[in-house]
């Protein structure tokens, strides 16, 4: 009962704030400059994502969903202007056209970002595409639904005064919230899985990651309630805006950070990363180790069967090395050094763990690369953090060498 009371009161005083800003500005002046600003902000993002971002599917999906909310944005501004009587002599059948349009904006605005989600995760299901399109289900169910409702109104009116002001009333508060449950359903969905896939994730970047994604997924439902409470200010248009924005603002400093190609960090992320993680030993005892792996005959593929096999050699090899770090007991940074090489950092307890680490690598390597026409084999230096070996120039210098020793070594009994 006293929670009910708080929620009534809370709510009274929102609205109250939200009429108290509409006396003070004209509230169509508002509403243009909100979703004129909403408007450039999506233009210069959709561009600018066009050039910074790797040529993805889940970037083309990305600006995608980012041009359906350019022209929700456009339609809700239209239809602002035709219910706030600014635009005169508009007929019933143009108002319910734009009106429409708006929540179908809507209805894609969710499948989108329910694949770009899906395809951020990379899960399997983003990987079929009888997937994606058996999901866009709910898109389908909520245009009939808006089709049916022009002829039947068993959702929403609108109508046309003598005046000339339109008239807009929900008819059905039930079937209003089907509908909208079309479009949540994809919301809670992406956010749902953001999150448990952020749960599964061994490492706390990653958790971290996914877990961001899963909060900037369920933002939607917010702007949706807050919507109700003002509804004669653009709330969801500018808080969608908002969170693309910031998962724009996130996805360009994680491409900064990371390979283009393999994902992994790129060199210098992971020597940053390998310098913070020196200074934090877990205790005295622990060992800090950096491994340098190196592709064997990595020339031979990209002679033999192209650059673009060679790249996939190289995608194959770093998937094995973070299947490898998701197995150790603690976290273990792992980037791409350059070419055909990667860096490991690694907090161990026993020396003798090293080669646990060398044997899983080439392991893993040898059952990724089984549907290949070549076999992926690794050759792996490696360097003990010490009083002699105190720096990360050092230790990779160490580790290149040991590298180069048993590569040199590999090669010999190749020929003999």
């Amino acid at each position: 009962m006293i929670c009910k009371l708080c929620y009534n009161k809370l709510t009274r005083l929102l609205i109250k704030c939200g009429d108290s800003m509409l006396t003070i500005y004209d509230p169509l002046i508002l509403y243009f400059v909100l979703n004129l600003f909403c408007f450039i902000i999506v233009g210069i993002t959709i561009i600018t994502s066009k050039s910074n971002f790797k040529n993805s599917n889940a970037q083309k999906v990305f600006v995608i969903a980012l041009s359906v909310l350019l022209f929700m944005i456009l339609m809700d501004t239209l239809y602002a202007a035709i219910d706030m009587g600014r635009i005169k002599k508009i007929t019933v059948e143009v108002a319910y056209l734009i009106k429409n349009l708006y929540f179908i904006c809507g209805l894609l605005s969710g499948y989108f970002w329910f694949i770009y989600f899906e395809m951020t995760i990379k899960s399997k299901f983003s990987e079929t595409g009888k997937s994606i399109l058996y999901s866009s289900v709910l898109v389908l169910v909520g245009v009939i639904l808006l089709l049916i409702n022009r002829y039947t109104n068993f959702m929403f009116r609108i109508t046309i005064k003598d005046n000339g002001a339109i008239i807009y009333e929900r008819t059905s508060t039930l079937w209003f919230a089907i509908f909208y449950l079309c479009i949540y359903v994809y919301v809670f969905f992406s956010s749902a899985r953001c999150f448990i896939f952020a749960r599964k994730k061994e490492h706390y970047v990653e958790k971290q990651k996914f877990a961001f994604v899963g909060v900037i997924a369920s933002t939607p439902i917010i702007f949706g309630i807050l919507q109700l409470v003002f509804s004669r200010l653009p709330i969801v248009c500018a808080g969608l805006t908002l969170s693309t924005f910031i998962l724009y603002v996130y996805a360009t400093k994680d491409q900064v950070s990371n390979d283009n190609l393999t994902d992994l960090l790129n060199r210098k992320r992971a020597l940053r990363s390998i310098e913070r993680s020196i200074k934090t030993k877990p205790d005295e005892n622990t060992l800090y180790v950096v491994f340098m792996v190196d592709v064997n005959n990595f020339k031979s593929i990209n002679d033999k069967y192209g650059h673009l096999e060679g790249d996939k050699a190289l995608v194959i090899t770093a998937e094995a090395l973070t299947k490898v770090s998701t197995m150790q007991k603690r976290k273990m940074i792992v980037g791409r050094f350059g070419g055909d090489e990667f860096l490991i950092g690694a907090h161990l307890d026993f020396e003798s763990e090293i080669d646990i680490i060398k044997e899983q690598i080439n392991s893993e390597l040898k059952i990724a690369s089984e549907s290949k026409e070549y076999e992926l084999v690794a050759s792996i230096g490696y360097a003990i953090y010490s009083n002699e070996l105190n720096s990360i120039k050092d230790l990779i210098e160490e580790a290149d060498k040991r590298l180069y020793e048993q590569k040199i070594l590999i090669e010999g009994n190749e020929k003999s």
